[in-house]
């Protein structure tokens, strides 16, 4: 019962932390288009950039939504959601930590660059949290 409460509140957390993200990562990309100066910004790939980040959040929340429902019914969720949940959000994560570390060299764009970072952790936790709860979710269930 406790294995299953735990399991139950890191599910959210991880829901919560890509929530996080999917709305964070937006806005900070919209705050460094405002912010630009110098012209060097293209709005128009970054769009479709930011389109596509934030539609792959959605699916790796509709994996944590998924798993939330399974573990509300008692069920078990096949162990293939965990990883790819937990590998895209790693990879996800190496762009997000290659375009913080790219802003930080710009001392006008340091809202930005705070927002890319605690983008980047939220992932990292996230992609843990889907690992942690491979290993948390109850075994395969026998017919009788």
């Amino acid at each position: 019962m406790i294995k299953e409460n735990i399991l139950k509140r890191i599910l959210y957390t991880g829901a919560g932390l890509v929530i996080l993200v999917t709305v964070l990562f937006p806005l900070a990309t919209i705050l460094y288009l405002i912010l630009d100066k110098t012209g060097n910004a293209t709005p128009e790939s970054g769009i479709f950039g930011t389109v596509v980040f934030v539609i792959l959040h959605l699916l790796i929340l509709y994996a944590f939504r998924e798993a939330i429902i399974v573990n509300k019914r008692g069920g078990r969720l096949k162990n293939v959601v965990f990883i790819v949940s937990g590998i895209g959000l790693l990879l996800l994560d190496l762009i997000l930590l290659d375009m913080a570390v790219e802003f930080l060299g710009y001392h006008d764009y340091y809202a930005s660059t705070i927002a890319f970072f605690i983008c980047f952790g939220c992932d990292f936790f996230a992609a843990i949290i889907a690992f942690i709860a491979l290993i948390l979710q109850p075994k395969k269930v026998v017919a009788k």
